[in-house]
This record gives C-alpha cells, sequence and structure tokens, in this order.
C-alpha cells in the first residue's frame, strides 16, 4: 500500500501514517520507509485509541487543501491523486470524489459488485440527502478524497455502526458528490462475510480494546438516529433541518429498515 501511495504521479502529497500501537513488524516498516522518503510523517499512539479515532487523528494531522483516508491494504492506481484533484478542481461545488472501485480478497482476488455510477451532483442539497439515505452502497465513498475545509465541519468518523455512510450523507449536506469514472482503486476485505461476522469485525476495531462485546442489534434503528443528528446540524435553515431531519424517519419505515432491526432482535 505504501508503495502505491509513493508511486502517484500528482506531484505534491503528504502521507501520514498513524500506527494504532501496532504489535507487530509495523513500526519498523514505517519506519523504513519514512526514512527514506520525507513525504511520510510517521505517528505512533501509545496505546489503541480505536479506529474511529485513530481515523479522526490522521485527518487532524493534515496539512493539505484535499484529504482522503488510505487504508493499510488498499491498492490505488498512480493516477488516483491527480484524477480526483482534477475533478475537484474542475467542480468547486463538489465536496467529495471518489473513483470507481473493485473489492478484492486478502489474496487479491476481486470479488463483489464493482462500485460504479455513484455520483450525486443535484443542486438541492436535500435531493443529495434522500439519495443517499436510500442507497448503504455509498459507503465506499468515504475513501475518497475531501475538501479539507468542508470535511472540518463534519463529526468526521463516529464510533459507531455505519460511521462511514453516515460521513458520506453528511458531506453531501456540504456540497455535491462526484466519481472519476475510472477504476483506480481496490478495496481489500475478507470474502463474503455474513452480516454479523461484518458487525463484530468491525465494531472490535472501531472502539479501544477492552469495551464489553456488542451484539448486533437495532443498527439500522442506531444509524438512522445519527441521520437526524446529522440533520439537525445541517448548514441550512431550521425548516429545511427538519424536513431532513423527516426523510430520515420516512426511510426507516418506507425502506423496511425497520423489519431489518425485528430479525437482528428474533
Amino acid at each position: 500500500s505504501l508503495d502505491a501511495l509513493l508511486a502517484q504521479d500528482y506531484p505534491s502529497i503528504e502521507i501520514i501514517i498513524s500506527d494504532n500501537a501496532s504489535e507487530d513488524e509495523t513500526e519498523a516498516i514505517c519506519l523504513d520507509y519514512a526514512s527514506r522518503d520525507p513525504r511520510i510523517r510517521y505517528s505512533r499512539n501509545a496505546e489503541n485509541i480505536g479506529a474511529a479515532r485513530n481515523f479522526n487523528r490522521v485527518f487532524t494531522l493534515a496539512h493539505g487543501e484535499f484529504f482522503f483516508w488510505a487504508a493499510c491494504d488498499d491498492f490505488w492506481k498512480p493516477s488516483f491523486v491527480r484524477q480526483c484533484v482534477a475533478l475537484l478542481l474542475e467542480h468547486p461545488e463538489a465536496s467529495l470524489c471518489h473513483v470507481q472501485s473493485q473489492q478484492m480478497t486478502c489474496e487479491g482476488k476481486p470479488f463483489g459488485v464493482p462500485f460504479l455510477r455513484y455520483v450525486n451532483t443535484d443542486a438541492n442539497v436535500r435531493v443529495r440527502w434522500k439519495r443517499i439515505l436510500a442507497d448503504l452502497g455509498w459507503h465506499m465513498a468515504v475513501y475518497g478524497m475531501a475538501r479539507t475545509a468542508r470535511m472540518k465541519r463534519s463529526g468526521l468518523m463516529r464510533s459507531v455502526w455505519g460511521s462511514d455512510q453516515l460521513l458520506v450523507a453528511e458531506m453531501a449536506l456540504y456540497g455535491t458528490i462526484v466519481q472519476v469514472p475510472e477504476q483506480l482503486w481496490w478495496h481489500r476485505r475478507p470474502e463474503m462475510l455474513s452480516a454479523n461476522e461484518a458487525y463484530r469485525l468491525v465494531m472490535e476495531k472501531m472502539q479501544p480494546p477492552g469495551r464489553a462485546a456488542l451484539r448486533r442489534r437495532w443498527t439500522q434503528l442506531s444509524i438512522h438516529r445519527e441521520y437526524i443528528r446529522i440533520a439537525r446540524n445541517a448548514p441550512v435553515e431550521p425548516s429545511l433541518r427538519r424536513r431532513l431531519a423527516a426523510d430520515a424517519v420516512h426511510n426507516y419505515v418506507t425502506s423496511a429498515a425497520w423489519v431489518n432491526d425485528l430479525e437482528e432482535i428474533g
């Protein structure tokens, strides 16, 4: 992953590594790379602060006008940064730019449906909001490139299930979302996890270690409760905030999210 980031053909980047108290060879690998390339800035947490806080810590250390999170096991084509920056400059109204992508196994085998045609460019903020509410697939866009100034206004990553989807929804309130029409990113993850396995894997990482195990139940209600909190703090007039919150409630009912929650609790 570091090799792929260092191979980017955009001339001015900084690569910030926040080592979340790793216990393997991560520190040695990162220090070796940092000693050989001044574009890399390495920082290490004294203790595991959980994935959500570590995501946010990387953001607070960044200096650039644009920012994207890079997972430690993903892969990007050399033109990823350049093409995202170009599209954001072409569309000053956009708050987030992502690319077509594909999931792959730990062995590098592609699987699942490619992440295509996720463009949200309507000038009406409520139209953009409702489109993201209606499709949980927008979570992949969280690894796209954002305008740093607009992301600073957001709640960043939350220590909750669906934090990636929630942040993308929040960014849609600050501007449009554009997509480079080319596959430039591969997202590595275990293949075909069940819903319960995925929930356990994610939530164990989001929180600092030592927390009580979280049982998967009422996950859609929890996500929609966060949608409502985001809507109530949206940078729009109060009447529109109320409509955005009502949209979240309406989506919970009409998308049958409540049915999913009832199935979770048996």
